[in-house]
């Protein structure tokens, strides 16, 4: 669970010395110098205005007031639209794998691809995927025993049957494969209409939910549903109305795209910021805010939500290495790793920390922010490393180039080394930052 911007951080940077008005004027700035940069045309502002007076007159009874603040909410709510869209398709995609996932018990029997039937035997987790373990079904009058046993994610399953072996035999395989072997096979069962979501499922889809209600207000808001030429502008009947916006558009675009992106992209994290208690009402930091703007790590506010609640550990070093490994490798790699063989230890803290995190995750990505997931790979590798394993045993259970380790090391340790600098709010994580950053900093990362 990972956002994939320090965007915050800057912008609690920003705050510590500038008020907003005051960092609207330096993007103003930049503005200004894109401009010249770009050898403009003595005639752009006349060619703009013109442009401008075109698009007002298919509009003499519009409720916004410049061709401007049309062309903002045409984009507006066509933004607004095409996200609904996508945040329903994800909703109902992940609907469709969590419904097959509730109802993947011990002993059901389902459909693969290939229209062959198996029996779930057991909930089962490779790779950091979850899924069942099946074996397949042979209609035939002389049954030998099941043969072994195969991985599905719920995405491999197609077709779940109407039909659960015996409930008692549920908790042990064994029974179920000898409940199976008995089971009198006749015609193939039929499909399970209807797919229940248990409350943990309904959970997950819980954030899709509040951002599609929160896109739906904000279109509904817009003073556009209240206007006499809704259907000119947000519609695609009239050709020639579109060329006219279309050719403002292209003007407009070329003046304010540094500075539209900048503002807006600063003013959406402001808001989220105030939300999570990092910046007053005023636009100045609380004391919160003030520490967590010294964290120029990966990912400044799911480490700050961190050491808020406590989810880190105050005196050993590799557990915490460990955990901030967690948040600082930003490369989309498939790692086989068996979290069976992993410390009891290291698992109950990265569990914790999960948990602990999960409700700022979930408003992340109801505000629009992409998240990403923490591998739990990562922190095994550096707990290892941390610990003492020596460097060839850290790759095999890294799975993993030397280059990639050692850039997971060394980024580990620069986040860790912004940690030692909050020894005023948290000395004694502080502390063991520091600690961690000497275990983790050795040949052949560094050398002396």
């Amino acid at each position: 669970m990972r956002s994939s911007s320090n965007l915050p951080l800057k912008t609690l940077n920003l705050l510590l010395s500038h008020k907003p008005e005051e960092i609207r004027e330096l993007l103003l700035g930049s503005f200004a110098n894109y401009l010249s940069q770009k050898d403009r045309d003595e005639r752009f502002e006349a060619r703009l205005a013109k442009a401008g007076k075109t698009v007002m007159k298919f509009l003499p009874y519009a409720l916004c007031d410049s061709a401007e603040a049309a062309l903002r909410l045409q984009r507006k709510m066509g933004a607004l639209r095409r996200e609904i869209r996508q945040v329903r398709e994800n909703k109902q995609g992940l609907e469709t794998i969590l419904s097959k996932a509730a109802n993947l018990v011990p002993g059901r029997f389902f459909l693969d691809a290939r229209s062959r039937p198996y029996c779930v035997m057991k909930s089962y987790t490779r790779r950091e995927k979850t899924g069942v373990l099946a074996c397949r079904i042979r209609y035939s009058t002389k049954r030998k025993k099941p043969p072994k046993s195969r991985f599905f994610t719920p995405e491999k399953v197609v077709v779940i049957l109407d039909k659960v072996l015996d409930a008692a035999s549920a908790d042990d395989p064994n029974l179920l494969y000898r409940a199976l072997i008995k089971e009198p096979m006749g015609e193939m069962p039929p499909p399970l209409e209807d797919l229940p979501l248990g409350q943990e499922e309904i959970s997950k889809l819980k954030p899709l939910e509040d951002r599609i209600s929160f896109l739906e207000q904000e279109r509904d808001s817009l003073i556009c549903n209240g206007c006499d030429h809704f259907n000119l502008c947000h519609a695609r009947h009239n050709k020639a109305f579109r060329a006219v916006i279309k050719g403002f558009s292209h003007l407009w675009d070329a003046a304010n795209a540094v500075r539209e992106h900048l503002w807006a992209d600063f003013m959406r994290h402001l808001e989220f910021l105030k939300q999570e208690g990092y910046v007053k009402g005023d636009d100045t930091l609380t004391e919160d805010g003030k520490w967590a703007s010294q964290l120029r790590v990966d990912q400044p506010l799911l480490i700050a939500e961190g050491l808020r609640q406590g989810l880190f550990p105050q005196s050993d070093p590799a557990l915490l290495a460990a955990l901030i490994a967690t948040f600082v490798y930003d490369r989309e790699m498939e790692i086989e790793f068996d979290q069976s063989k992993a410390p009891r230890v290291l698992l109950e803290a990265y569990g914790t920390m999960r948990r602990g995190l999960q409700p700022l995750v979930e408003r992340e990505i109801a505000g629009g922010f992409p998240v990403r997931p923490s591998p739990l790979w990562a922190a095994a590798t550096m707990y290892a490393w941390a610990k003492g394993v020596d460097w060839e045993t850290v790759l095999d259970i890294a799975g993993m180039t030397e280059g990639d380790l050692a850039m997971l090391a060394s980024r580990t340790a620069d986040n860790l080394r912004q940690v030692t600098a909050l020894t005023e709010v948290y000395p004694a994580i502080a502390e063991t930052a520091a600690d961690a950053i000497s275990l983790v900093l050795r040949e052949p990362v560094v050398f002396d």
